[in-house]
């Protein structure tokens, strides 16, 4: 049966925000298929149009066409033959245990630094048990990036919590980050990734409260380049922000705007969450109820 999806001819910035975006039908068996990939393997099934598949398409990747199929199959001949490696986790100078068992695989304990929001974690090179560091790898080290989740990366080895949209009320979410180690392989090795999962506990329910004191943002008016951004708590901590909706971005403490698409209905409503994530270190402050203010961006007069 022909599926739908969201059609990409027309350019995002002349679409109205208002206006959805056509769907068109695309039939499955006028597109591609080829065989999975299985380490080392000597013979496969060429990719081929859906109905000349010669191989077992219960056992094949779909694609939109052939130069998707082909470019994947030259991706994937690369690696054929290379030597496996295996990516740990280092924390507090101990390497983390791994449990195949764990979606994750690797999974942290968040011991904060004296702010309660930076910690630190560095990727190094194992033997296939992950029990231990090795010299039998590509040359360099694994780098360590952002999947999802409350987190900013710093530099190589360091990262801070900062929250963003996904909000402060998703129990399952809000407190959940993802990282992953990756590194390119070379000519004798295969590129090789991790993945590493913190929890990070929300909210702070020990300590003394503390409250956010976070003024009215006025209305703006289109073209404006960007805000400052202003807030305190009764703690003395810093205060953080994040947008909760709205053309606009938090950088460096303030609130940057983005370009508003042509023929979008105005005015457009922005809102600035400010939160305090609080400290479990001593003297331990508790997680703020977090502020939000709103404001809208009006159309400027031609």
């Amino acid at each position: 049966m022909p599926v739908t999806y969201s059609s990409t001819e027309a350019d995002p910035a002349e679409v109205p925000l208002t206006t959805p975006i056509p769907l068109k039908k695309l039939n499955p068996q006028n597109s591609w298929l080829a065989e999975r990939w299985f380490p080392d393997q000597k013979k496969r099934a060429k990719p081929a149009l859906f109905s000349n598949y010669k191989g077992d398409p219960h056992d094949a990747f779909w694609y939109f066409d052939k130069e998707m199929a082909e470019a994947t199959e030259a991706y994937y001949v690369c690696e054929r033959g290379k030597k496996e490696q295996y990516i740990g986790f280092i924390q507090k100078g101990e390497l983390l245990s791994f449990n195949e068992n764990l979606h994750a695989r690797t999974t942290g304990i968040f011991e904060p630094e004296t702010d309660g929001l930076t910690f630190h974690l560095k990727a190094a090179f194992t033997d296939t048990l992950r029990s231990r560091l090795t010299n039998d790898h590509a040359a360099g080290t694994p780098v360590i990036d952002r999947i999802c989740g409350p987190v900013v990366k710093v530099n190589d080895s360091t990262f801070t919590v900062r929250f963003y949209r996904m909000g402060l009320n998703n129990p399952k979410r809000t407190g959940d980050i993802w990282l992953l180690a990756h590194h390119p392989g070379d000519k004798n090795y295969k590129s090789t990734v991790q993945q590493y999962n913190l929890r990070i506990p929300f909210k702070q329910e020990n300590g003394d409260e503390q409250t956010i004191s976070f003024g009215v943002i006025p209305d703006q008016v289109e073209g404006v380049k960007a805000l400052a951004l202003t807030a305190s708590s009764s703690s003395g901590l810093p205060v953080y922000f994040y947008v909760k909706e709205g053309p606009a971005e938090v950088k460096n403490g303030r609130l940057v705007f983005s370009k508003i698409p042509p023929r979008s209905k105005f005015p457009a409503k922005v809102t600035v969450v400010a939160w305090q994530y609080g400290n479990s270190n001593p003297p331990e402050v508790q997680t703020a109820l977090p502020v939000e203010q709103s404001f809208f961006v009006e159309k400027k007069d031609e």
